[in-house]
């Protein structure tokens, strides 16, 4: 059994004291629901390593009960949940809802702001402190007021956070309203795979969307960093997550129009974009700042101010060869990499070998054929995005990788 306090916190300070209104129960409710799965995914070990290879399978089977302030209404959208935690976890989820007290929950708050400072309507951004993040939000600014909203887990990630937010705001004479969540498990947890982690930032932004009067958010990931293909043939399902995959954003979206009884939908603005051109995209004057965001797979889990990125882990290696394809290599200069280059390190060889896959189907009579046949998870475009805008990107991203191989002078081992 989950136990709010002892198991985990919700913070909404950095939330509430924006708004002049009572937050509507079902984005409440929404919020509750999305941390009382990350809890339980990270409180429930998945089957030991020797298990999964030798069954090939790593779900869980997952019972969860949810306070809401109308437990009727959830039961409705049970299916719904369920299926979209299974595509994002791998496991079978069974949803529960109770009725918590009014006034009870942890995100009921017992004193509003005087005025509200976010802009009505506006879509807010959800602002996770890295560089695509730190891009997206810089575009917002550039033409018009933005919400930003983020969750963190400890202080290094609110602080990365906070400063990136207010170094973009003070580049631009709009308005921006940061607003941010504290999740917390006090006794830690014993999962680290945290497949469920989307899930929770995409409630959040849903949260702040409809206490601001708008119908949608906007997510922030590059088209190769959400559809997110395995690096390996040997990954499995949810063992490439699914956080921002397009299926998810489109599950998700259907689930909030359900639950609000109005169109809702999560866009992803830079879905045809590769990571570099996500960079190219944004104003070089903001360097300074977006030196300052994190995108090493240990940059926030390490609780390290301004510890220095990996520099070899998939994360790290992306940006390093995005920025390299941008021409804009300056934003890294500030901390330097541990690993001086990335050529050398198995998930280096993992994204070199993904890069030859691809571009070997690319060549092909019939590219999207052999696309589907080397990665079947391609399968779950179909219907949301076009297959010749997939095929574009892709071979797009292949040149860049090609180029970033030979300006290490290791394209040799590989082509």
């Amino acid at each position: 059994m989950l136990r709010w306090a002892s198991d985990l916190t919700v913070d909404g300070r950095g939330f509430r004291q924006h708004l002049a209104e009572a937050i509507p129960a079902e984005a409440s409710d929404l919020l509750i629901l999305a941390a009382s799965a990350y809890a339980v995914d990270r409180m429930v070990p998945r089957p030991g390593l020797r298990q999964t290879r030798d069954s090939g399978d790593w779900h869980r089977d997952l019972a969860l009960d949810v306070p809401v302030s109308d437990p009727d209404r959830w039961a409705v959208l049970a299916p719904q949940l369920e299926r979209l935690l299974r595509w994002l976890t791998d496991d079978n989820w069974h949803l529960g809802f109770s009725r918590r007290t009014t006034g009870q929950g942890p995100l009921d708050p017992s004193q509003q702001a005087l005025f509200s400072t976010v802009p009505t309507g506006c879509r807010p951004i959800l602002f996770s402190g890295g560089l695509d993040s730190g891009c997206a939000l810089q575009n917002a600014l550039a033409v018009g007021d933005a919400v930003a909203i983020s969750v963190h887990t400890n202080s290094w990630m609110q602080n990365t956070q906070q400063t990136v937010a207010k170094g973009l705001a003070s580049l631009s004479s709009n308005h921006l309203a940061a607003l941010s969540f504290r999740v917390n498990l006090p006794a830690g947890g014993a999962e680290t795979s945290q497949r469920t982690r989307g899930m929770l930032f995409l409630a959040s932004g849903t949260m702040a969307a409809i206490a601001a009067g708008a119908n949608g958010l906007v997510v922030a990931e590059n088209g190769v960093g959400a559809i997110n293909l395995p690096y390996l043939a040997s990954q499995r399902g949810t063992e490439a997550t699914r956080a921002m995959h397009p299926k998810t954003l489109h599950m998700f979206s259907d689930i909030v129009t359900t639950l609000t009884g109005s169109d809702f939908t999560v866009e992803a603005p830079y879905l045809m974009n590769t990571k570099a051109e996500l960079i190219s995209l944004t104003s070089p004057t903001a360097d300074d700042v977006l030196s300052h965001t994190v995108s090493c797979d240990s940059g926030f889990s390490a609780r390290v101010v301004d510890r220095a990125p990996c520099g070899c882990c998939t994360s790290c290696i992306l940006r390093r060869q995005s920025l390299a394809a941008a021409g804009r290599p300056v934003i890294d200069g500030r901390l330097p990499y541990r690993r001086q280059t990335p050529s050398g390190v198995p998930e280096f060889a993992a994204m070199a070998w993904q890069a030859l896959r691809l571009r070997r189907c690319l060549c092909r009579a019939d590219p999207w054929t052999q696309l589907l046949l080397e990665f079947p998870e391609l399968v779950h475009l179909e219907g949301l995005l076009g297959t010749d805008q997939v095929l574009q990107l892709y071979g797009r991203y292949v040149q860049e990788f090609e180029t970033y191989l030979k300006s290490l002078g290791v394209e040799q081992q590989w082509m």
